[in-house]
């Protein structure tokens, strides 16, 4: 008989309250860091990464430092964005975790108002430190 799942952990079992509200814990992460890009709020995108955070997005791949300033000079070209989260996976193991997130996201450009539709996902990887999750890794890979 073959396997459902090739990744330990995403086989249907059973779900302590604990790792349910971890795992709430980290789609609002991954939520606020949409809600961040698309309004512009690089202050609190910074805010949702560790300080050696490295993120992977498309053309760039480096440390969090360096990603916020290109992130936000890309952004500039476009007069709207919408990212929308389809699916989110998390694996938690203590204070360190994975996910899988699919998204959709719109970008609008400001000088000729074409529309540009991006689907794919990101890998990420995440650590809670003072309480709250935040990503260690991120890489974004179009589908």
């Amino acid at each position: 008989m073959p396997e459902h799942s090739s990744v330990s952990g995403l086989a249907a079992h059973a779900m302590s309250a604990e790792a349910a509200l971890e795992r709430v814990a980290l789609q609002h992460l991954v939520y606020a860091s949409y809600h961040a890009a698309d309004r512009r709020d690089f202050v609190l995108l910074r805010s949702l990464y560790t300080d050696d955070a490295i993120d992977e997005h498309g053309a760039f791949n480096g440390p969090v430092d360096d990603f916020i300033p290109w992130f936000r000079d890309g952004l500039a070209v476009f007069e709207a964005t919408a990212h929308n989260i389809l699916n989110t996976l998390f694996i938690v193991n203590g204070d360190i975790a994975e996910g899988e997130i699919r998204a959709i996201a719109y970008h609008r450009l400001a000088a000729t108002g074409a529309e540009i539709i991006a689907g794919g996902r990101y890998v990420d990887r995440y650590r809670k430190t003072d309480g709250a999750w935040r990503f260690t890794y991120r890489s974004f890979v179009i589908d």
